[in-house]
């Protein structure tokens, strides 16, 4: 073993020198925790479990990265052999009643990034594969039929080898996290893993994992080097006028609902209580603790003598098991996750309903009252048991500060004994129908829980008087045509000074043609100039950009307002990030657009516009092609010159 261990720093380092370190503006670190669905290929089948996954990835390059991790697994069964003599090796299936063994996995894998294989590079979809290896450490507990116990107190020095070979794939949510989902196969070298050590099959699984990846100290612009094509120019997150909505991330659960215990006593109605502390983490995925507290009771009619174990549910005439439930779990909005298009992923209004599946795990302590077939009684305790938890539910938007719940859940409990009879094949797992309500924190009309992010919400860091100004609908707006004022001179100045002021007249283009002979004769030409207003050449003032007025900025000459109602924005600036804005102009502008600079009246704010047009239609489509190519959080902008 010693040899073995002695080889994996020197692997790791040979991989970090021989490959091509490349990225200079990306993270490296991220670690992965995830929970393993195994199917086994063992000789005694056992029940189903999970398997606990943490681990800690270092990103070489674009395309290869070493990891570490640790796993913690149990396997369990109940053969149903009867009681009898052991045969002569006494490890056969035939002589094993029931096992439960335990293992600790302490290991590490290659993984190489196959983006370019399948050409995406650009996608939010990134297939690996993994080659590693573990080694695996054992605590083992196998009841024989002859009653003998073989007990492990300690987990064992001497660890099992484990080749490890698989497929995965990690979807981009945002810079800080990726969801991760592989397929693992185990190759264990060792027989004993199910209980049976004779039968001369090695112990192999297959393990698939779903989990979430954190990528430490990653941001927008300094994304995982595996996302280094997400890199984005400028450090957004830090800037308070960016156009990333605030919405609120805390949230509180209490729900009542109707357990139904799988035993084949019965069921008796009860009732079972939970409340949750809820954490979104984007608008996809949520954790959430909770805690459950409930009764669980069944009867049925029994003869009135015990036949056999006293533990068979023949021998139980009802149960009443007090239980209460701690889990972890994991929220997936699927509204979300599946909505059409794929990538336009935010509806144009706020939705009434969010669908969620639900996958969590923790333990439940239960105390059970058992009366026999005899009306003799007798009390059972247990605590610790593993509890798995997989359910949908429902939420409906009722305000900013409430909603309703709706859910199923079904656990899959690692006990034979929560009605009493635990001489039996399958656990007891049971089932929670319920309902609640949840209360959101730190929202308002103007603040809005992430999970219900939609478009049209409005942005609370932006200024009243600019919402009044720039953001008032416009349905549809005439163009007016500024004709310039002609001043009657010889009202207002005498005739020797009316030389000077002529030159007012001269952007109109007419003072040429009038050919002034005598300064005297000037007053009763200058009335002829009335009739100019409704000349058509007149109309060349028009396509002029102006600069826009604006009491926030010293100089305005190059940046102008808006020119028409609909406007699709990519990117907002403050008015000391001007530089900032023209290079985020210019990286979209390479990409194929015709993007422009535009800051309204009064408005504190720069503003990148990919299209600025009178026609809707045309501005949707742009919304829809600028939230898939530049940024999902591009927003129409109606705006009114008027």
């Amino acid at each position: 073993m010693k040899n073995h261990l002695k080889q994996i720093p020197i692997v790791i380092l040979s991989i970090l020198f021989s490959s091509n370190i490349n990225a200079q503006n990306s993270t490296k670190f991220s670690a992965d925790l995830s929970l393993g669905l195994p199917v086994t290929f063992f000789t005694i089948s056992p029940d189903f479990t999970a398997i606990y996954q943490a681990g800690l990835r270092y990103s070489v390059n674009k395309n290869w990265s070493i990891a570490a991790r640790f796993a913690s697994k149990t396997f369990q069964a109940k053969t149903g052999n009867a009681a009898g003599i052991l045969s002569p090796s006494g490890g056969l299936v035939s002589d094993v009643a029931s096992f439960k063994n335990s293992f600790y996995d302490l290991g590490g894998s290659l993984q190489f990034n196959m983006s370019n294989l399948f050409g995406l590079t650009q996608s939010k979809f990134m297939p690996y594969a993994t080659l590693g290896g573990s080694f695996q450490f054992w605590k083992l507990s196998t009841t024989l039929i002859n009653g003998s116990i073989s007990n492990d107190k300690d987990f064992n020095s001497r660890p099992m080898r484990i080749v490890q070979m698989g497929l995965g794939f990690r979807y981009y949510l945002n810079p800080s996290f990726d969801l991760n989902v592989s397929s693992e196969y185990n190759h264990v070298q060792t027989y004993y893993m199910d209980g049976s050590f004779s039968d001369k099959k090695l112990d192999t699984y297959l393990n698939t994992s779903f989990g979430i990846s954190y990528k430490l100290n990653a941001k927008s612009s300094k994304n995982l080097v595996d996302w280094e094509s997400k890199n984005n120019v400028g450090e957004k997150n830090n800037d308070k006028t960016n156009t990333r909505k605030d919405y609120a991330h805390w949230s509180a659960d209490i729900n009542v609902g109707l357990p139904y215990l799988f035993s084949p006593i019965g069921f008796k109605p009860t009732g079972m209580s939970g409340v949750g502390v809820r954490y979104s983490i984007n608008k996809f995925i949520s954790v959430q603790a909770a805690y459950n507290y409930g009764i669980l009771a069944g009867e049925h009619n029994t003869e009135s003598t015990i036949i056999g174990v006293i533990s068979d549910p023949i021998n139980v005439k009802s149960f009443n098991t007090t239980m209460s439930q701690v889990t972890l779990r994991g929220l997936f909005n699927l509204r979300r996750i599946f909505s059409e298009p794929i990538l336009l992923r935010e509806p144009l209004n706020l939705n009434s309903w969010n669908y969620y599946a639900v996958l969590g795990v923790g333990n439940l302590n239960y105390s059970t009252e058992i009366v026999y077939a005899n009306n003799t009684k007798s009390n059972l305790t247990e605590s610790g048991i593993t509890n798995y938890v997989f359910g949908a539910q429902a939420r409906k938007h009722i305000n900013s500060t409430w909603d309703f719940l709706a859910g199923v859940d079904f656990n899959n409990n690692q006990s034979y004994w929560i009605d009493g009879a635990g001489a039996k094949e399958d656990l007891n797992d049971h089932l929670y129908i319920n309902a609640g309500i949840s209360y959101k924190f730190s929202t308002n009309k103007n603040r809005e829980l992430v999970d219900w992010s939609y478009v049209n919400y409005v942005y609370p860091r932006v200024n009243k008087s600019e919402v009044a100004i720039d953001r008032i609908p416009v349905i549809s707006l005439p163009k007016v045509i500024e004709v310039p004022i002609v001043i009657d001179v010889p009202k207002v100045i005498d005739i020797p000074k009316v030389v000077e002021p002529i030159k007012i007249v001269e952007p109109i283009k007419i003072v040429e043609p009038i050919k002034i002979v005598e300064p005297i004769k000037v007053v009763k030409l200058i009335k002829v100039v009335k009739p100019i207003k409704v000349i058509e050449p007149m109309k060349v003032v028009e396509p002029v950009k102006k600069a826009v007025t604006n009491k926030y900025l010293v100089d305005t000459l190059e940046i102008s307002e808006p020119e028409f109602v609909y406007n699709v924005v990519v990117g907002c600036y403050s008015i000391n990030k001007l530089k900032l804005a023209k290079k985020f102009k210019n990286k979209i502008n390479r990409n194929g657009f015709n993007a422009n600079i535009y800051i309204s009246k009064d408005s504190k704010y720069y503003r990148v516009i990919t299209l600025t047009t009178e026609d809707e239609k045309l501005a949707v489509k742009m919304l829809r092609k600028s939230r898939r190519e530049i940024d999902h959080g591009s927003w129409l902008y109606l705006y009114n010159k008027q």
